[in-house]
């Protein structure tokens, strides 16, 4: 069973017998020169096998006859072993499924979570578009208010000055009624004085006649 302890090329091993990758580090690749024909057959065995690459296709052999030579040493524990061989497959597709839907899972939150940011972002966009316009209307807004208060102010000069004007209106045309009472006063005055002068004059007149003819 693996554990925590169970030393890592021992676990490659097993994985290599389902070619699954155990650690992103490649190992070293040394060349080697092969006849057209070997190459063709492991290019065929390749493709029978699902291996991904020729030095996959060639730990496959190298454990399979591993574990020929195993049984063919041992042949009353060929049972066992193969139990065993079976078990570790099963157990390392299993291990290779576990990862695929791991894998898959930390795609989709991935996706999700980049789903999530584009739409906040977006979110952002709308919301900061939409401050800048309430920004912008509240500026013309208060410009607005603005050229109010100075037709206002304008407004309230136009009326003191006129108001002004009236009062100094009304001012002048009491001092004209006051003008004309007071002419028409004197010319009242002037009428009775005019008057009396007649009748004074009549008076003597009339003295001096009688005066005349005694």
């Amino acid at each position: 069973m693996y554990n925590e302890n169970t030393p890592t090329s021992n676990v490659n091993e097993v994985l290599d017998m389902c070619d699954v990758e155990a650690s992103p580090i490649k190992p070293k690749v040394t060349a080697c020169r092969i006849s057209p024909e070997n190459k063709s057959q492991l290019d065929e065995l390749k493709l029978k096998t699902g291996s991904k690459s020729l030095d996959k296709l060639m730990k496959k052999l190298i454990n399979n006859y591993t574990l020929n030579e195993v049984q063919v040493a041992v042949p009353n524990r060929s049972t066992e072993i193969a139990d065993f061989e079976a078990h570790a497959k099963a157990l390392i597709s299993l291990y290779a499924g576990s990862i695929a839907t791991c894998e898959n899972a930390e795609s989709r939150i991935r996706e999700e979570f980049r789903t999530g940011l584009e739409e906040k972002a977006n979110t952002i966009q709308q919301l900061s578009k939409q401050l800048t316009e309430k920004e912008n209307k509240i500026e013309f807004l208060e410009n607005e208010l603005q050229k109010l208060r100075r037709t206002e102010e304008t407004l309230i000069l136009e009326r003191d000055s006129l108001s002004a004007r009236i009062s100094a209106m009304k001012k002048a045309e009491e001092t004209d009624e006051k003008l004309s009472n007071l002419l028409a006063m004197m010319q009242t005055h002037l009428n009775i004085m005019i008057s009396n002068d007649m009748l004074s004059n009549g008076e003597d007149a009339l003295v001096e006649a009688n005066s005349t003819n005694v």
